[in-house]
């Protein structure tokens, strides 16, 4: 793969992000730990202070230091502040589509959380980081050939067909992409075989596996449209009624899953806003 898109254009992870995602998808990580990185990278701790500073956070008293704004924000949420932002600074864009992917893979890292404590409690963090990356290919492709990745995506959003019209222009489709990266980085093999599976058959996916938790996250963002403009109507269509299905897997039928599907939206709402700072 690096044939094709030559040895640069695929970032190293650099030291200060591999510290970063492997604080973040492991439960044990302490609060000093979180200090100690965040302080090692000067203009994150800038940002984490102006989100802790935020109106979400704010409680009358500013946070002067990087202890404060950590004690204020909570480890919860600042994992996944932390997750997004490191990630958004690896592949920064400024053409119009990586803001509806970014959109996209805030919501699928939400509702991968979301599920996750639902049908896996304790891998939470990993499943958020696991929803966050999981089109990390698609940020690649847009970066290196963001013209013919910007028509290949429109067409996407009319036919539904994701990875064959991608495999009709490139060697490889996006999930390939994300799985070639996720190994250079060096992920755990639950993340790396979550973003490589993801546009899999449902029926082959695991129960309750974070494989599956993706699937159903990345449908359910792709049902309300988030990260798609409207007129993208196959897409959606074709997403909910796989999203049936895969809520059959994961056992989330009826009421059950509707009313998920309600409290997921709700909680991506509030928390876009606070993600937004990053």
């Amino acid at each position: 793969m690096t044939n094709f898109f030559g040895h640069n254009a695929i970032p190293s992870l650099p030291r200060s992000a591999q510290k970063i995602f492997l604080l973040v998808t492991d439960a044990s990580s302490e609060a000093l730990q979180f200090v100690e990185a965040i302080e090692d990278d000067e203009g994150l701790s800038g940002r984490i202070l102006k989100i802790a500073n935020s109106v979400y956070f704010n409680r009358g008293d500013s946070c002067e230091s990087v202890v404060e704004a950590v004690a204020t924000i909570g480890t919860a949420e600042l994992r996944n502040i932390l997750s997004a932002s490191t990630l958004n600074d690896l592949f920064p864009s400024t053409h119009p589509i990586r803001e509806a992917f970014w959109a996209h893979n805030l919501a699928v890292a939400s509702f991968s959380r979301e599920l996750s404590a639902h049908l896996a409690p304790g891998s939470e963090s990993e499943a958020y980081v696991a929803g966050l990356l999981h089109d990390v290919g698609k940020l690649l492709l847009l970066t290196v050939d963001p013209a013919r990745y910007a028509q290949i995506t429109e067409e996407t959003g009319k036919t539904g067909e994701v990875c064959s019209t991608e495999e009709a222009a490139y060697p490889f489709n996006h999930t390939e992409v994300g799985h070639f990266i996720a190994r250079e980085w060096k992920f755990s093999d639950a993340l790396i075989t979550a973003i490589r599976n993801h546009h899999d058959p449902i029926q082959s996916l695991p129960p309750r596996s974070m494989s599956l938790i993706v699937r159903c996250a990345d449908l359910l963002a792709h049902k309300l449209r988030i990260g798609f403009p409207r007129g993208y109507t196959v897409l959606q269509n074709n997403a909910s009624l796989k999203l049936t299905e895969a809520f059959e897997r994961l056992q989330l039928t009826g009421d059950r899953g509707r009313d998920l599907t309600k409290k997921l939206e709700k909680n991506f709402q509030q928390e876009s806003e606070i993600l937004a700072l990053c």
